[in-house]
């Protein structure tokens, strides 16, 4: 009786409830590994049964695990399989809280076209819901993919709207959560103004918003949020270095180190000695390469190239200044042929989202299916079968900055435009002297070049323009509701920031700069009839000279 008994204990303790539960608290106290391997033996349990909830449950809580260890493709992977099994279900509250996690991952390899364009229908299922707890982790993730692309007034708002939720549901682990995402958010906000060089206004209101994350930070402590306390640290941090003071900025990594050592946060862990091995001075030579090293070994233990590539960049920089050139040409050249894996791999998760995204469809068609009980529904039926299909014949981006393509720009602002009045400028970008690039560094370089300039195209326009690479070295931006001067401003910050890019860290030696015409369409004038015009000032702004903005005739 008694080994019976210890039989049955034994088959509770590898129920996939218990090990999902299990898994779910591994993952959310920062030990994503752990997560994974029990949330695995859950699906091996799961895998052939019937039980679609718990193994959407399952998929969903690995994509948050893979997402937590810095493996992007394995996200997306785990999160598209739950999002076919909610869909599947007719699950809506599952189906808003995974599609907004594929928006996450989507951003994070670069997509933010694709990101928002689940997010939006996350936030339209979450909003039919009128759920609580949907609507926190909508939002939550919502702000996360702005603060991604540090739109931080746009994230501040988004957690607003998830901090509201959290206290509508008493819940006191999101409460602190989105506590923790908006010290974050305010932090790096504050950074912009004193890194731009910012007035002692603005280093005040850094320093007292330093004191409000200190204070959350102790009360997640007190609370037992460890996990939020590394989070705030991070974070912290980067505000004390600042304002140039080094032993606070020590004294809050040596926290969270010690945290982050405790809780198996391999990853934190790695973080926490790379930016403490940085800040050691010259004559600390020795301990700070130690600490790189040992983040190093951390990384390479993870896998993580991200973590890699930065502390090789680390390393070559350190041994650099301490002139030890043949060991940073080492880490140097091991960094760049990291960074363009990591590119590669990036420019390969792009198509594999499209093959996703086909079986997702494919998967709610094939519940349709069921539901279709009479020949006009059939008829619907053969249209989105139809709409399938050509969702695999047409890719709308390019894969290898992540940026719409020709189509997508076309059919993007015709959208719109539809009905609407709108002002419109466009822009066309074209990078100068590209083709030396590549003869002169390599098409690896080149390819890392037009991955960088796609960043930078993102990040100096608002998520409402329509931004595009048409090939090769020209770029296109559609300004949507912008002004002439507005228009015409972006354009010379797009220039500027390209111009001032940390270039030579992609490659020594490298220096790009881009030539830019701008066109304001008058209202009847077709998008075509703007980019010709644009293309025009493009002309007469590389024969100007080239690193310049010219604007077509009819813009203020």
């Amino acid at each position: 009786m008694a080994q019976e008994a210890s039989i049955a204990a034994d088959a509770a303790l590898e129920s996939p409830e218990t090990l999902l539960t299990e898994a779910e608290r591994l993952i959310y106290d920062g030990q994503a590994l752990k997560g994974i391997e029990v949330a695995e033996r859950a699906w091996a349990l799961l895998e052939n049964t019937d039980s679609l909830r718990m193994q959407a449950h399952c998929q969903r809580l690995l994509g948050l695990a893979h997402e937590r260890r810095g493996a992007p493709d394995d996200a997306l992977r785990a999160v598209f399989r739950s999002l076919a099994l909610y869909e599947k279900l007719g699950d809506r509250a599952g189906q808003a809280r995974t599609l907004s996690l594929v928006a996450v991952q989507l951003a994070v390899i670069g997509s933010s076209s694709q990101a928002f364009d689940y997010l939006e229908r996350a936030v339209t299922v979450a909003s039919e819901l009128r759920d609580p707890d949907t609507d926190f982790r909508v939002w939550n993730n919502l702000s996360v993919i702005y603060h991604r692309l540090e739109d931080y007034p746009k994230a501040i708002a988004a957690i607003n709207t998830a901090l509201e939720n959290a206290r509508r549901l008493g819940n006191p682990h999101m409460l602190k959560h989105a506590e923790t995402a908006m010290v974050m958010a305010l932090i790096h906000q504050k950074l912009q103004a004193v890194d731009g060089g910012g007035t002692e206004a603005a280093r005040a209101e850094l320093a007292a918003i330093l004191d409000q994350a200190t204070t959350h930070r102790e009360t997640c402590r007190s609370m037992g949020y460890l996990v939020m306390v590394t989070t705030t640290v991070q974070a912290m941090s980067e505000g004390y270095l600042a304002l140039g003071r080094t032993e606070d900025a020590r004294a809050a990594l040596d926290d969270g180190l010690a945290i982050a050592s405790t809780l198996g946060q391999r990853g934190e862990e790695c973080e926490f000695e790379l930016k403490l091995g940085s800040m050691e001075s010259p004559l600390a030579y020795e301990t700070g390469l130690r600490r790189l090293n040992r983040a190093l070994d951390i990384a390479e233990g993870l896998s993580r190239g991200d973590l890699q590539v930065n502390c090789h960049k680390r390393l070559s920089k350190a041994k650099e200044g301490h002139g030890d050139f043949a060991g940073a040409l080492e880490h140097y050249q091991r960094f760049h042929e990291l960074q363009v894996g990591i590119l590669r791999a990036n420019a390969a998760a792009h198509v594999q989202v499209m093959s996703l995204k086909l079986d997702i469809e494919r998967t709610r068609l094939e519940s349709e299916i069921l539901r279709l009980r009479t020949a006009e529904l059939e008829r619907h039926n053969r249209d989105l079968l139809d709409t399938t299909e050509q969702l695999s014949r047409e890719a709308l981006e390019d894969p290898l900055t992540g940026l719409g393509n020709r189509r997508y720009f076309e059919q993007r602002v015709a959208a719109l435009r539809a009905g609407r009045e709108l002002a419109v400028s466009v822009l066309i970008g074209d990078i100068d002297h590209f083709k030396r690039v590549n003869d002169d560094f390599s098409h690896a370089v080149g390819d890392a070049v037009l991955s960088e300039i796609g960043a930078l195209f993102r990040r100096c326009f608002r998520p409402n323009d329509v931004v595009a690479r048409f090939g090769g070295e020209e770029f296109v931006v559609a300004l949507i509701g912008s002004t002439p001067p507005q228009s015409l401003r972006a354009a010379e910050r797009l220039r500027g920031a390209i111009e001032k890019h940390d270039w030579p860290a992609v490659f020594a030696g490298l220096k790009v700069t881009i030539s830019v015409g701008l066109a304001t369409l008058h209202r009847s004038e077709t998008i075509a009839a703007g980019l010709a015009r644009a293309d025009q000032a493009l002309y007469a702004a590389k024969h100007g000279g080239r690193n310049r903005v010219e604007v077509a005739p009819g813009v203020a």
